[in-house]
Order: C-alpha cells, then sequence, then structure tokens
C-alpha cells in the first residue's frame, strides 16, 4: 500500500464510520479507484494485509468512539460492579454490561462462520454494490415502519449482535443493520444510536487482537 492511498484510506474510514452506509464498503470502492487512476496494483484482491489495515482503521476509530462515550463507559463500569457487589441484577448500568456481553458472543459467531465470504466480497466489488443496495432498503423500511419508544432489552440486544455479526460482509453497514433492528424492535433512536456504538468496543478490540 502506498503512503497516499493509506491517507486516503483513512480519509473515508473517518468520514464514513459513524454514517450507516459501510465503511469497509467505501474502503474497499476508494482502493479500487486508487488502483484504476494510478495504475497501480495496490490492494487488487482480498489478502491478510488489507483485512488486517481494514481492521487497524477501525480500531483508530475506535478510540473516538471511547472519548466520546468516556463518562457514559465510566458511569456503566461503576454502576456495574456497584449493583454486582448488592446483587442488584435489575439496574440499568448492569444490564447494558450483560447485554453488550451477549451480543458481542452473537457477533462473534456469526462473523466465525461469514469470515471466509466477506473475503470473497471484498475482491468482487459488484456484491458489495448489492449489499449496499439491500442496506438502503433496510433503512428506508425501519424508517418508515419505525414506532418506538422503548430502552434497549434482552431481546433487541440479541438480535443487534446477529446484525452486527452480518456486518462483516462489506456493504452491510455495521451501524446501519444494528440502529434499524432495534428500531424495528421498538427501541428509542436515541437508545439504539447509544447501544450501537457501545457494543461496537469489544467486537473492533477482538478483531484488533485475533
Amino acid at each position: 500500500m502506498h503512503t497516499l492511498q493509506a491517507i486516503i484510506t483513512g480519509c473515508v474510514q473517518g468520514l464514513s464510520e459513524f454514517l450507516p452506509v459501510s465503511s469497509s464498503a467505501h474502503i474497499v470502492f476508494s482502493n479500487y479507484l486508487y488502483n484504476f487512476l494510478t495504475g497501480s496494483t495496490g490492494f487488487s484482491e482480498a489478502n491478510s494485509e488489507e483485512i488486517f489495515f481494514d481492521i487497524i482503521v477501525h480500531l483508530a476509530t475506535l478510540f473516538a468512539v471511547l472519548l466520546y462515550f468516556y463518562n457514559d463507559l465510566k458511569n456503566i463500569c461503576i454502576g456495574f460492579f456497584k449493583n454486582a457487589k448488592e446483587k442488584s441484577y435489575k439496574n440499568e448500568e448492569f444490564s447494558t454490561v450483560i447485554y453488550i456481553i451477549l451480543s458481542t458472543l452473537v457477533t462473534g459467531i456469526v462473523g466465525f462462520f461469514l469470515k471466509g465470504k466477506a473475503e470473497i466480497i471484498i475482491a468482487n466489488p459488484k456484491y458489495i454494490c448489492f449489499l449496499l443496495f439491500i442496506t438502503g432498503l433496510i433503512l428506508l423500511s425501519s424508517e418508515k415502519l419505525y414506532k418506538g419508544n422503548k430502552n434497549i432489552d434482552l431481546k433487541t440486544a440479541l438480535i443487534m449482535g446477529l446484525a452486527q455479526g452480518l456486518a462483516i460482509l462489506p456493504g452491510f453497514s455495521r451501524s446501519g443493520l444494528t440502529i434499524c433492528a432495534a428500531m424495528l424492535k421498538g427501541a428509542s433512536r436515541t437508545s439504539a444510536a447509544r447501544f450501537s456504538f457501545l457494543m461496537s468496543i469489544p467486537v473492533i478490540l477482538f478483531a484488533s487482537l485475533i
């Protein structure tokens, strides 16, 4: 990968990660466009270097999430251990941590089985275009059917974990699918968006470590 290509990839990731448009898809598109315009071989097909770099730029945006939710995360952690000690398991902070853990497990299981397909899709932008179209339909449908005002419950968290697992496929927006899944289950926009980004933290950390 060339230095300019790395800079472009970082910019694309930063601009698209917090929008429901699949940052991974746009990274693939930007790489193909860069190679076409420069006549470079670069990342012309899926390989370990491309996948590694994609995860690293996601790790960079994770720091932005940690900074934005710093106070929130601190309160959740303090509340979790306090309520665990007092055996107050119905408290919101305690429930949030449990929901994040369970949704992460679901994401990991789904991601494990889809990893091979994700590598194939990375090398075929036409498949990514199709998944982006599906993402757009899901976004439109969730907006039309939205009637939510609830907080995140266990069932919603598990479904969001499933949606996050599917988002390993470039073209499926992680934030888009998880937020839409929560909205279709009746969750409010605020709680859906908040939990969507909170549940991304352990997944990106684990993916980076692996």
